[in-house]
């Protein structure tokens, strides 16, 4: 039949028509054989009326005889499309396809000898494989993970770092590579490897990036600590989630066009990046983790707008004014040592707070209000940073059932300088002394472990002050030694007061005044720790298996 209204052929079944939305029933609809009848300029005007009128009957005997009946329809077809459309532009453009692995018998290659071009890497390779003379495409063709950072101790012994990366052009299979470390200039031959999901290129001397723009599946990406200057070939990685530009030369980023213009589908959730200015980070609402570390940041008022942020770093910046972090509240982690800050009280908005970092700020006052703060349990602070009056007021005072409020002479990496450590000289050997009549001293295990200042970080009131509250990352623990990754690793336990069968573990934790051990070892439950716990857990223990297959080994 056709449409009374428009005229146009519809299917006899219809109840609406697909051309001009018109309600269709038995008395609507016109027969081809009724439409056929009609005069060419009746139905030229016909249809001319009925499309430019609000649907006013042509006649009596075919047309209903309201006027505006149909518009409800195109209004409820306009909020649909417009819906869709809303819908459509919320949604991200860029999806993330799931890597494509191919087998060696469906890739249907010739086989070769691998031309390595680099000692280091060949080296690598064959300790990977375990194949001590040539190897074959086909033995490392269905690799998907592969560490070639030198740090982990996967070719230690030849004590060298890999320069050249062509040859990694071929293991299109790879979802995840490690090669942070080295002294890589060119990353060409990564251009090929679209499945990588995870990259780190971190500590290189890498300064063009142009090879990653293709690499589109990327979600998390380590740059820090190379040559770059231009990060405008990011623009098209929209699935990326965790970014690392830290330590570079990038003195703009406004070049990052469409990715960096900061639109609010960017999935991008963790950001470390050294920049003079941060107000184009206003619009990366979707951040739950920035570090802006060791920059010359003054105005953070850029900040108040991302306010799912959980995890904020403006240690060693010139902040005087902290005013638009008030909005932040789910703040779990925020550190602000050594600025200009004299006024805090903006803090007591920031209830979920657990850690707070203040060292080496010249405050003013209203330091009680942090005793209104109910989840903080880690404050750090001085003695320096406090007045007579102050001092008085905190040890005063009782630090959220602790009795007790943290001095730690130790910044947020755990790394004490070298006038840190001559002013806590004194106090350390008095704790010593305390220490040595309750347990007997730790014996070390190798010629690797006997150094005492490769074991530093073993001094302080925590390895790693914030594993509770941050995603470690592979590079930070490079320089840390066997024993600290595995303290650091156990650490993690025992702020949830699990308890340990090593004596050696045990009488450790025990010289820590924040330690309460009360769950026994076969009675701690892995569902106790919170994301960032179980994440860093599970790094610390592969990065020590794979420095030592055996691990560190504890005394009973």
């Amino acid at each position: 039949m056709y449409c009374t209204k428009c005229g146009k052929q519809i299917d006899d079944t219809a109840r609406f028509c697909k051309f001009c939305g018109a309600a269709v029933d038995g008395n609507h609809g016109e027969s081809r054989d009724t439409a056929a009848t009609s005069t060419t300029e009746g139905t030229s005007a016909y249809r001319q009326e009925s499309f430019y009128t609000s649907g006013t009957a042509k006649s009596a005997s075919n047309q209903p005889k309201t006027t505006g009946g149909s518009l409800p329809v195109f209004i409820l077809a306009g909020l649909f499309l417009l819906a869709l459309v809303m819908i459509f532009l919320d949604l991200p453009q860029d999806r993330q396809e799931d890597p494509v692995f191919v087998s060696w018998e469906e890739a249907g290659l010739n086989d070769h000898v691998m031309d390595w071009q680099d000692e280091a890497l060949e080296a690598a390779m064959q300790n990977i494989t375990m194949i001590d003379g040539d190897i074959m495409l086909s033995d490392v063709w269905e690799l998907t993970v592969l560490n070639l950072s030198p740090y982990m101790d996967t070719y230690s012994e030849w004590n060298v770092t890999i320069k050249n990366i062509s040859a990694l052009s071929e293991l299109t299979n790879l979802t995840t590579l490690y090669l942070g470390g080295n002294e890589i200039d060119d990353i060409s031959a990564l251009r090929n490897l679209t499945n990588l999901t995870f990259l780190d290129l971190s500590e290189n001397e890498i300064w063009d990036i142009s090879p990653l723009r293709d690499l589109t599946n990327l979600t998390t990406l380590y740059l820090g600590a190379n040559l770059i200057t231009n990060v405008s070939e990011l623009s098209g990685l929209t699935n990326l989630t965790i970014l690392y530009l830290n330590d570079n030369q990038i003195s703009d980023i406004s070049s990052l066009g469409g990715y960096f213009r900061f639109s609010d589908r960017t999935r991008l959730e963790r950001l470390f990046i050294k920049i003079p200015f941060i107000r184009q980070m206003q619009g990366l609402i979707h951040l739950t983790d920035l570090d802006l570390s060791y920059n010359t940041v003054s105005d953070v008022s850029a900040l108040g707008k991302l306010t799912n942020l959980t995890f904020l770093r403006l240690g060693y910046n010139e902040i005087c004014d902290i005013t638009p972090l008030g909005k932040l509240t789910r703040l779990t982690v925020l550190i602000l040592n050594d600025n200009q800050i004299t006024d805090i009280s903006v803090l007591q908005n920031l209830t979920n707070l657990i850690s707070l970092y203040l060292v080496g700020n010249p405050l003013d006052g209203g330091t009680d209000i942090l005793y209104e703060l109910p989840m903080l349990t880690g404050l750090y602070l001085t003695e320096d940073d406090l007045t007579e009056a102050q001092m008085a007021e905190m040890q005063g005072n009782s630090f959220y059932g602790t009795g007790t409020w943290t001095q730690d002479s130790q910044d947020m990496w755990g790394e004490e300088t070298e006038q840190e450590l001559g002013e806590e000289q004194d106090q350390e050997e008095g704790r010593e002394q305390k220490t040595k009549q309750e347990k007997k001293p730790v014996q070390e295990k190798s010629s690797k472990e006997t150094d005492k200042n490769k074991d530093g970080r073993l001094n302080g009131d925590y390895v790693i002050a914030d594993s509770n509250s941050r995603y470690l990352t592979s590079s930070e623990l490079q320089k840390m030694s066997l024993k600290e990754i595995n303290y650091a690793k156990n650490e993690i336990y025992a702020r949830r007061g699990r308890k340990f069968q090593s004596k050696e573990l045990q009488n450790y934790f025990n010289s820590k005044s924040w330690y309460k051990g009360t769950i026994e070892p076969d009675a701690f439950q892995w569902d106790t720790f919170n994301d960032y716990e179980k994440a860093n857990a599970e790094l610390l223990s592969k990065t020590e298996f794979e420095r030592d297959p055996k691990g560190y080994l504890l005394d009973q």
